[in-house]
């Protein structure tokens, strides 16, 4: 697929706004697992273990609110195709509308049956039940100013202003940097400070998203606009997005009540860990697909399916490399990491860590889909099938909880799920838009595995045969050697010809602009 430079598949412009993502990445990569070493350390492990699952109430209505917002941006990048400025207006008004009405429903919910789940259902320790409802409450607002920005941010998104964005959450994670860090100097109840502070940052930060798009955009200068037409239209589109989104967050949020229940908050503390570490390993995929899915709905919406349908297999397999570049090296060292990271690590941390890890390998390739699924706008068969695969994990992980299975059993069946929802996702995409089963499975999926496989079987001899003494001098040896032989796999195995070259042209690219900038610094330099 030649570059574009008149139609919606901008390839310099992915390339740009992927490098200000990875830039982003890079960062809030090192600031989370910093301010997760000081959560744990300054809460503890129950306190942390009661934060992290008392999040996951509100996280739980938090399918609707992401649905709403995938659906909002759907619709504000299709109209940036070809909508007038005063209809671009009106559908963020709508969206604006939808959002308010969201806000209302999600608290009295989350006060009322929320309330209800914690105080009765929940494993709370008696002595820690004033500051968890304190945890409790103020994560419901936080959740609701988080509602109240997602309008903006959809814009920002659909406008590609990936810059904004980027430096809008490298402020939230500094932010909370410094939360955690006034945790050891307050003398007050932790758990209660660490909730009221965190919520002070993300309202802090809402405020400043939505003064910023009212000064630069025209179209979000408008109050809530009642167009029950046009909210039919997204409320239909958001309907479907929900159903495949409560799925997910059942999946992930319901084995973190299940652990509560059956195994303590000490394993959620071990929970909270993994998904920290996978969150920072899986944010530059997410990033990636956040750069180039607006690209890929205005382009199938102007018409350029095959293009649009190339960019979402070569975004499968980048999805999965880019992942698969930061985890192989924590799957082959985990508990020296762990060791290395955390003061004290709790138990199980370890294992639910790499069973995370190796799930989202699994669900990688999905994303890419997913936005292909959006751009054609028939939602109902892919999310329902989405629904059905994650929300088995629930009810699967819940009998082998009650029958005494130890707690790592409960997420070894979301890997095996993640791999039926994927094929389940193709077959369907196949009969909406004429998505070509028979290339993923030979041009995308087995490249992608045996790529994968290749750097996984060199990375594990080398390691096993030169490295397997833990250390740092090994650890970042291991490190290395994991990078070089996945991204070899991946250029010369995952890649095509095509995509090669395309690749090696942008880092090529890259390169050439840093050494224009320091060339161009350096001679400034020498005139003055």
């Amino acid at each position: 697929m030649a570059e574009q430079e008149k139609g919606h598949i901008n390839t310099k412009r992915a390339v740009k706004n992927t490098a200000v993502l990875y830039t982003r990445y890079l960062l809030l990569l090192f600031v989370a697992l910093f301010t997760s070493r000081l959560n744990l350390q300054a809460l503890g492990v129950d306190d942390y273990g009661l934060y992290n699952v008392i999040g996951g109430v509100s996280a739980m209505l938090g399918f609707v609110s992401t649905a709403v917002t995938v659906a909002f941006q759907r619709f504000m990048s299709r109209d940036m195709v070809s909508a007038t400025p005063e209809k671009l207006k009106r559908t963020f008004g709508v969206g604006l509308w939808l959002h308010f009405v969201l806000c209302i429903i999600i608290a009295v919910i989350l006060e009322t049956a929320g309330y209800w789940f914690v105080t009765t259902k929940l494993v709370i320790p008696a002595a820690r039940h004033a500051a968890a409802m304190t945890v409790f409450h103020t994560t419901v607002f936080t959740f609701i100013s988080c509602i109240c920005l997602t309008p903006y941010n959809s814009v920002l998104l659909a406008r590609e202003n990936f810059t904004i964005y980027a430096w809008l959450s490298i402020f939230q994670a500094i932010m909370r940097l410094g939360v955690s860090a006034l945790l050891f100097i307050l003398p007050f109840d932790r758990l209660k400070v660490y909730g009221i502070l965190s919520m002070s940052v993300s309202v802090f930060a809402s405020l400043f998203c939505i003064i910023y798009c009212l000064a630069r955009y025209k179209e979000v200068r408008t109050g809530p606009v009642a167009d029950m037409k046009m909210a039919g239209e997204i409320a239909g589109f958001t309907g479907w997005a929900t159903i495949g989104t409560f799925g997910a967050l059942l999946n992930k949020h319901g084995l973190n009540f299940l652990l509560n229940i059956y195994f303590g908050p000490a394993l959620n503390a071990a929970r909270g860990i993994a998904y920290a570490v996978d969150s920072a390993v899986t944010n530059l995929m997410s990033n990636f697909i956040v750069a180039i899915k607006p690209q890929i709905i205005k382009a199938y919406s102007a018409g350029e399916k095959q293009e649009a349908i190339g960019l979402v297999n070569t975004g499968c397999k980048i999805s999965f490399f880019m992942t698969l570049f930061f985890a192989l090296p924590i799957l082959l060292r985990t508990d020296y990491l762990l060791d290395l990271w955390l003061k004290d690590v709790p138990a199980y941390a370890a294992v639910f860590t790499q069973l995370v890890l190796i799930n989202s390998l699994a669900e990688s390739p999905a994303h890419s889909l997913d936005a292909l699924c959006h751009a054609n706008g028939d939602l109902r068969a892919t999310q329902i099938s989405r629904c059905f695969f994650y929300a088995l994990n629930w009810p699967v992980a819940w009998f082998l909880a009650d029958h005494g299975f130890p707690a790592p059993a409960i997420f070894i069946s979301p890997i095996i799920v993640a791999c039926l929802s994927l094929i389940s996702r193709v077959y369907i995409l196949s009969s909406l838009t004429g998505y070509s089963k028979r290339i993923f499975y030979t041009r995308v999926l087995s490249r992608m595995l045996a790529a994968g496989m290749v750097s996984a079987l060199i990375s594990l001899t080398l390691t096993e045969t030169f490295f397997r003494k833990n250390n740092f001098i090994n650890f970042i040896a291991v490190c290395l050697t994991t990078v070089a032989s996945t991204s070899t796999a991946a250029l010369f195995i995952g890649l095509n010809a095509g995509e090669r070259s395309k690749a090696v042209s942008a880092v090529a690219g890259i390169i050439r602009k840093i050494k224009q900038k320091f060339s161009s610094a350096a001679h400034k330099n020498g005139t003055a």
